[in-house]
Parts: C-alpha cells; structure tokens; sequence
C-alpha cells in the first residue's frame, strides 16, 4: 500500500508491504509487530501523551516507510528528521501511519472451498497412486500396521 502525506511541510511517499517488518527489523534490530502493538496500546491509555518508546517507534516506523517508498531519502533517521519544519511534525500524521500499517495487514476474507464428492469408490490403485504423489515408498508402507 502506498500513501503521500506531507509532513513537516515536506511530502512523503510512505509504502508498506510484507517487507517492511524485515527491513524495520534490519535497520534497528527490533520487531515491528511487537512495537507497532506496543504503540497503539500507548495511543489508546495514553490519551494525547506518548511515552518515549512510542516516540521512537512512530518515527522509526515512519522513516522505514518513507525510505522503502522513496530510496533517496538518507540512510541515517537522525538526518531524516531533521528535514521537517518542526520538531512535533511526525507525530501530526499519527492516525494516518497507524490506518497505513492496519490497512496493510488487514485481512482478507477468503471464500471456502467448494468440497466436491469423489464419484469413484477408494480401491488399491487409488491408495497406490496417493502414497506415490506423497512420496510414502512401498518400503514405508511395509512399517505400517492396520
């Protein structure tokens, strides 16, 4: 999912995908799932006022976000963030990154499986050929007792 927000004064072409929890995992040795839960448990108990480790991982989130959408911005989050305005600029677009990351994971809703009945009556072919395409040898089944 891709999203544009401006923050800071400064336009961010933010992407998610199945990659991000690897590269978030990559550039800071943390897991994603687990502090994105983390922050949003802070967001609903804290109403208004984050706790510093929130803080850090709605910006690291953002940055990998950013940077896996636009490859040019810099390798350092540090020299990233100083290109906003100001310094409470991320924290602005907080509902936007968090419905980013649920639309992200969303699931979907699969439709089941139709079950068609075997018209054919199970016979030692049949029970052969199975064990063949499940690699079960004739020496396997030797091992087996009815």
């Amino acid at each position: 999912m891709e999203k544009v927000l401006k923050i800071g004064g400064v336009d961010c072409h933010l992407k998610t995908s199945a990659a991000v929890p690897r590269l978030y995992r990559l550039k800071f040795n943390q897991d994603l799932i687990v502090d994105f839960e983390n922050l949003v448990t802070d967001v609903k108990t804290n109403e208004g006022t984050l706790s510093p480790r929130a803080i850090t991982t709605l910006e690291q989130f953002c940055y990998i976000c950013h940077k896996y959408g636009d490859p040019s911005q810099p390798d350092d989050i540090i020299v990233w963030l100083e290109q906003f305005d100001n310094d409470g600029a991320i924290y602005n677009v907080l509902s936007d990154l968090i419905s980013l990351w649920s639309d992200e994971n969303e699931q979907k809703s699969v439709a089941k499986k139709k079950h068609r009945k075997i018209a054919r009556a199970a016979n030692t072919a049949l029970f052969m050929l199975r064990c063949v395409q499940c690699g079960i040898s004739i020496s396997d089944l030797d091992l087996l007792s009815i």
